[in-house]
This record gives structure tokens, sequence and C-alpha cells, in this order.
């Protein structure tokens, strides 16, 4: 018997030996390509992100900002400096300016001298000349204005501004603010000035409404140990660029679900092929089993011995599919990011360890129960390789590789809901390939006699191996189901995401235009080449109540959520429901219906608003309410005019309202925008082409990251393909021996032969494309909120993926074998 000390050894000589022989090839190939596509896609998915936030953190001016009602305590800047992160401080307040006898309410800004961390401002010398790069904020002793304070007041640059009990001179015109974000659309005119100068100015005293802000940027690591270690206080927020606007947050959300179906549909493949790779390896194990058991060895040393060698396959397996993500991400970094951010060479651990936290799990969960498998069964079922007699104990290997999948799926990403979808969606897949397999290789069975003598071979082949032939069919049809899903993602609903923001989109807002002022504004832009504008009204309200609640921001956990409450929202009331909008739940009211709200489904959510709830809103010296009847969903990220709530036209008839509206503005006709705001000074002009721009490249780059992960499923699938031949290989190679030796000619087998894999093929290629079909609907109509715009060359492509994946790898081994002598060929099958 062998010692328990001399069992690792024993396994790693089993290793070995398998390894040398080829038959753990397919299973590691397999093992190395999971390790690989969940390391790979980790490390590209939290640089991509990164990144993406890193680019987008000129629209917060930092990587983190800290908002509270109260000065930022200095323990807390510490804190933050002790982390690495440099540190910016703003204060904002509303106050009321004078320029001669002429006084405007503005939104005025304190900066110190470190602001921006991120970005930077635009100024200009005059209103209307061309802007200019500012290095920071307005120098100590000077304030900047926006044209619309300019255009109110009648300001010019070197006019001195009476701020509480300052007065100090407009040094330059404030043409963008990099962190205005979600106060992008505030009517207030606005005003910037140095910090130093604030407390002269006798505005902040006990009870002034004032927000304080801590800005932050640094090092991603240094950032995310800040942020995973800093729980703020009370009503404080900590925002990171995606809290900037909806459009960032909706690219950012849309983005993180794209990157983690990727991940699980590349690991979802990888381990299709260790499932068919795991089948043919326990036969391959069968005889030594059969043999230690003869030698007396324990059933359980046995079964310690095969676990053994599966860990140590599972560390070869981490070690080679983390150095392959490792060496391909550097090479992605190339490729789709830019060079700053390249910069960050700290090894990520994390990644890593996942990779062979999926290694073990694949591999004990697919390989181990089937080894361990033989361990149960008497020496002579084993010797005489009786199926019959091998009960596989499917039920409980079948949960054993779904519970594997459940464990690597990343649910870490934070679209819990979407790999739920992914994973229900392909297990009903599984289900319903099985069950069509079955029935089609039962009615194949009785098609043998009515056919050509090759055909009737092929078709006997399908029907007398019926169990491993539903097994094949039901790998290759899911791994094509993967592919072609990764596809239609990838092409399609990435396509539609994409299209959503078109090259025209509005990049041009205009703001508080009176509602004595559209026609002629409507007018203005017709007659320069921008007809049919819709101009959209406009009214500021506070969210007071909900149902019986009053609405209190610090009862909310979620940072947005608070952020929310906290803010006023601009309203608005229409008749009928905008063409870019989904009325997802509820009814939209009818032209003599009053009291209505409806309201966009993330805030709903975020605030807790249930289809039955009044809502009250405080606008300006009344308050407005109406019962909530659908919820919408909003494209945020197509920059159409878009609100929050929507109300019937009566509810905000008396309301004092301004006007808004979008257009595309060409670069070269920005002259336009001076001619505009010279005709009409009380409109506000807002340019968001920087924000289209960051959104633009959020979709570059999870475009460009799904195309390399693209590249990874191919290789999986190709070794779906592997395992499935392999599975059945000795069977083939047997056929084969016995119709060379009955004097069959070589294109009789290789007929015979290719009739199997062609049907093998069809019926798996059209139903892993029907799977992948209805998957893609569920999640276009549950996850991503668009259309389902089904491709009817998706079954065409099903089939032949299908047909010449399993031609071509089946064909190998027929070739293989065809250069084998009838011995040969024999010792081959009786080594398996």
């Amino acid at each position: 018997m062998t010692p328990p000390a001399r069992l690792p050894l024993f396994a790693l000589r089993l290793l070995r030996r398998d390894l040398a022989s080829g038959r753990l090839l397919v299973m590691l190939l397999a093992a190395v390509v999971a390790v690989a596509s969940a390391t790979s896609i980790n490390l590209l998915v939290a640089r991509v992100e990164r990144v993406m936030l890193a680019e987008s953190s000129a629209l917060l001016a930092g990587d983190l900002a800290l908002t509270s009602r109260d000065p930022i305590p200095a323990a807390t800047i510490a804190r933050a400096r002790a982390a690495g992160l440099a540190t910016a401080a703003t204060v904002t307040l509303r106050s009321v300016v004078a320029f001669g006898d002429r006084l405007q309410l503005v939104r005025l800004k304190a900066v110190d001298d470190a602001y921006p961390l991120r970005g930077e401002p635009l100024v200009a010398d005059a209103l209307g000349a061309r802007p200019r790069a500012a290095g920071g904020g307005p120098e100590p002793g000077t304030v900047w204005g926006d044209p619309r304070l300019c255009q109110l007041l009648g300001l010019a640059v070197g006019d001195t501004l009476a701020i509480g009990r300052s007065e100090l001179p407009l040094a330059a015109v404030l043409v963008l603010e990099p962190d205005r974000g979600g106060d992008v659309f505030s009517l207030a005119p606005r005003v910037m000035m140095n910090l130093t100068d604030l407390a002269a100015t006798g505005l902040i005293v006990p009870g002034s409404r004032a927000s304080y802000t801590l800005l932050m940027a640094g090092p991603p690591g240094a950032v995310d140990t800040f942020r995973a270690g800093f729980e703020p206080a009370g009503g404080d927020r900590l925002l990171d660029p995606r809290d900037s606007r909806p459009e960032m947050e909706s690219a950012f959300t849309q983005a993180e679900r794209f990157l983690a179906l990727a991940a699980f549909a590349g690991i979802l493949l990888a381990t299709i092929g260790i499932a068919l790779a795991a089948g043919a390896y326990s036969e391959h194990h069968a005889h030594t089993v059969a043999i230690l058991k003869t030698l007396g060895l324990a059933r359980r040393r046995i079964a310690g011995v095969l676990a053994l060698e599966i860990l140590l396959l599972a560390a070869t397996a981490t070690v080679l599919g983390d150095g392959l993500a490792w060496a391909v991400h550097e090479v992605l970094l190339g490729h789709l990011l830019p060079p700053a951010a390249r910069l960050d060479t700290r090894l990520p651990w994390l990644p890593l360890l996942h990779g062979a936290w999926v290694a073990m799990v694949v591999l004990g969960g697919f390989a181990l129960p089937a080894l361990t498998a033989l361990t149960r069964q008497p020496v002579i079922a084993i010797l005489n390789r009786d199926r019959a007699g091998i009960p596989a104990r499917s039920g409980t290997r079948v949960l054993g590789m779904i519970a594997a999948v459940a464990l690597i799926a990343p649910w870490h990403t934070g679209n819990p809901r979407l790999i739920a979808l992914v994973f229900a969606g392909m297990m009903g897949a599984a289900l319903v390939v099985a069950g069509v397999a079955w029935l089609v290789v039962r009615a194949l069975g009785g098609m043998r006699g009515r056919t050509a003598m090759s055909w009737r071979f092929g078709l006997a082949n399908v029907a007398r191996r019926a169990r491993l032939s539903v097994v094949q069919t039901t790998a290759i049809g899911l791994g094509i189901a993967v592919l072609l899903l990764l596809g239609l993602v990838r092409d399609d609903l990435l396509g539609q995401w994409r299209a959503r923001l078109p090259p025209r989109a509005p990049n041009q807002f205009l703001i508080n235009i009176q509602p004595d002022e559209v026609a002629a504004v409507r007018d203005f832009l017709a007659a320069r080449g921008h007809a049919g504008v819709e101009f959209y009204p406009m009214v500021r309200g506070r969210l007071v109540r909900i149902g019986t609640h009053a609405v209190d921001p610090d009862a909310y956990e979620d940072p947005r959520a608070r952020r929310l409450a906290d803010r006023e929202f601009n309203l608005s009331w229409a008749s009928t429901l905008k063409p870019d909008n989904v009325l997802l739940d509820g009814r939209w009211w009818s032209p003599a219906a009053t009291g209505e709200m409806s309201v966009e489904r993330g805030l709903a959510e975020r605030l807790g608003i249930a289809l039955g709830d009044t809502l009250e809103f405080s606008v300006a010296d009344r308050t407005v309410s109406g019962v909530v009847t659908s919820l919408r969903g909003v494209e945020w990220d197509n920059f159409e005019v878009n609100f929050f709530v929507v109300t019937t036209p009566e509810l905000l008839a008396d309301a004092p309202a301004t006007w808004i509206t979008s257009f595309y503005l060409p670069p070269d006709q920005t002259p336009l925008l001076a001619a505009l705001v010279q005709r009409f000074p009380s409109v506000t002009v807002i340019d968001v082409d920087a924000l289209m721009r960051q959104v633009r490249q959020v979709m570059e780059r999870v475009a460009g990251a799904l195309g390399w992960v693209a590249a990874f499923a191919l290789v999986a699938g190709v070794l779906v393909l592997a395992a499935a031949v392999q599975a059945s290989q000795r069977e083939r190679v047997l056929d084969v021996v016995l119709l060379k030796t009955l004097g069959a000619p070589r294109r009789f087998i290789t007929t015979s032969m290719l009739v199997e894999f062609v049907l093998l093929g069809a019926v798996a290629g059209a139903l892993g494309a029907l799977g992948a079909l209805a998957t893609g609907w569920l999640l276009a109509s549950e996850v991503f909120d668009m259309p389902w715009l089904p491709d009817w060359r998706i079954p065409v492509l099903g089939i032949l993926a299908g047909i010449g994946g399993v031609s071509a790898a089946g064909s190998v081994v027929v070739w293989r074998t065809h250069r084998q002598s009838v011995m040969q060929g024999l010792r081959a099958a009786g080594a398996g």
C-alpha cells in the first residue's frame, strides 16, 4: 500500500504522466483559458473603469468630492493627504451681488489656490471673446462672472462688483467651470472668487446655507484606499465622476453591464470545454483506478490522489492563465488606453487571486466528480468499460457543475441581475438544447433504413451513442450560444447604445428663455438653419413630501439618493409623451386629466416613489402636488432635453416658468452663439461638448474591450470543439479501425463520419442560435432597456458555425486515424 506521505508524490507523477501523454491537454488548455479570461477581463475592466473615471474626473474637478453643509474637518483633510491624495477646497452659497444700483441673486463659489485638481476653467477677456484655459481659479482680490451675469448687470471686465462687505474687480468672464456638473442647468448666474477673500465679505455667518466641498485627486490606488475606508458622516456625500451628471451615470452603468457580460461569457465558454474534457479524462483514468483498487488502496486514498492531481492541475492552470492574462493585459494597454493610464504599474493581486479561485472551482466542480465516481464502482465494471455499470450520478454532477458556474460568475461586478439573467438564460437553453437533441437523436434512429449506406452508418453512430450525442450537442450548442450572444452584445446592443449618441446629437442648450421670447428664439434659430427645434417649459421645484412622509435627505443611505433628495428639480408639463421616452409602468394621462405626474424610473427607484404616491413640490411661494400615474424610461445619454418629473399642464400653469431647448451646432457656426446672446441677453447658452466627449470615450473604451474579449471567446470556443471530439475519440477510432478491417473504402468511412459531424453541428448550431436570440431578447428588454431587433442571420451563422466547427475538429481525428495502421489504431484506442 502507498503510505499517506507519498500520495502527493504519486499524484504529481500521475499529473506528469497525463500531461506527457496529452490526455490532459484539452482540459488544461480549457482551464488556462478560463483563468486567463477571468483574470484578463477583470484586469481590463478594472483598468478601463479607472481610465473612464479618470477621463471623466474633469467634470468633477477631481477624482473624488466630499460635500458637506459644514466646514470639512481638518482630520478628514489630513486623512486624504495621508492616503496620497492632493486636495482642494471650495465653498458654494447663494448671495446677492451689486453693480451700481443693480442687484442680482447669484451662485457664488470660492475656491482655493489648488483648484481645480482635474480639468481647468475656461475664461474670456471680454464678453463674447475667444475662451482661454486658466491655470487655476481667480487671483486673490479678483472675481470672475459668467456671461449671463455680465448680460444682466451690464458688467465688463475691470468693473467692480460688490459682494457682501467687499468690492472686487471682475478680472475675466467665466465661460466654463469643470465641476459645474449636476448644477449645469441652474438658473442663477455664477460668480467665482478666491477662498482667501470669502471671510472679508461677511457672508459666512452662523446659519449660512453654504456647501463645503473637499476635492481629492491622486493615483487610482490612493483613491480606492480612501474611498474604501471612509464613511461620510450625517448628510455628507462622497461623489465620484459618475455622479456629476445623469448622462455620465447612464454611460457608466451601461459600460459596467457590457463588461460584466463579456467577463461571464468568456468564463462560460471555458467551463463548457472543461466539462466535456473531464468526462473523457475520467475514462482515461479508469484503468488506473481499477489497478489501484486491485492493489488494495482504499477508496478514500484513491479519491485523495485524484483530488491532489486536480489541485496540482489547477495550480498549473493558474500560473499559466494568470501569466497569459498579464501579458495580454499589458498588450491591451497600448491599444485601448491613453499613455497616462499605463503609468499605474502596481500588480493588482485581486484579479490574479480570482483567477486561482476560478481554476480550483471549475476543475473541482467539473472534473473531480467524474473522477471520484470511478472510485465507487466495482473493479470488474471499470475494466469492462461497462457504461451501464458505472452510474455517473449525472444529477449530482449536473448540480455540482451548476454550483461551480454560480461560484465563479462575476457577481462582484455590481450587476447581479444581469449575471442572474444570463445564468438563467444559459441554464434554460441547456435544458431546451438537451431535450431537443434527445428528440432529434431518437428521430434519426428511425431514418436509417431510408438512406444510402454511408449516411445510414453515420445516422447509426448518432443513435447508437445517444447519450454521448446529446451531451456533445448540448455542449457545442451552448458554446455557440455564448459566442453568438457575445457577438449580439458587441454588434447589436453596443451598436444601439452608441447610436443613442449620434454625431449630430444636441451639444448646445439654451435655458432661461422667457415665455414671450420663445417664438422669437425659434425664428432666430430657424433663419440660421436650425428649424424644428423643440422648446419645453421648465419650473424649479424642491420635492418636500412623498405620500405622507416628508422628504429627509439624511434618511437615504445611498449617496446619490441623498443628493437627489437635497436638490431642486427642473419640472415640466406636457400633454403627450416625448418620443424618446418610454412608458414603463402605469398609464399616460388623457387630455382632460388633471393632478397627475410622471416620474423617471431611476429617480423613483432611488427615492422610493411608487405608482399612486402623491408627490408634493415647493415651487416658488406655493405648493404643487399630484399623483404618480406613470413611470418613464429616459435615455439620458442621448443629450435631448429630459426631465425627472413631468406633470399635467394645469398643475404648473401658474408657476413661474422659463423655457429650454437644445440643438446641434457645428464647430464652424460658433459665431451664432454670440449673435444669439446679443439679441437675447437673458438667454443662457450651455455648451455640453465636453460632456459628450466623455460619454463617447466611455463607449469607445467598452467597444475596444469587447473586441479583445471576443478573441478569448473564440479560443475558448475552439477548445469546446476539441473537447467534444476528444470525448468520443476512442469510439471513433474503433469505428474507423473496424471499418478498415472489414474493407470499407476510405471515402465511405469519411462520408459516414462527416454525416455524423454535420448532423451534430447543424442541430447544435441551430439550437445554440435560438438560445442566443432568446437570451439576447431577455437582456435587451430587462437589463439594457433597448428595443430587441433580432437578426435573421443569427440562425444561419449558428448552423454554419456548428457544421464547420464540428466537421473541422472531427475530421482531424478521422485524418489521423486514416494514417495509422489497424494495430496502431487498436493500441491508441486501448490506451484510452
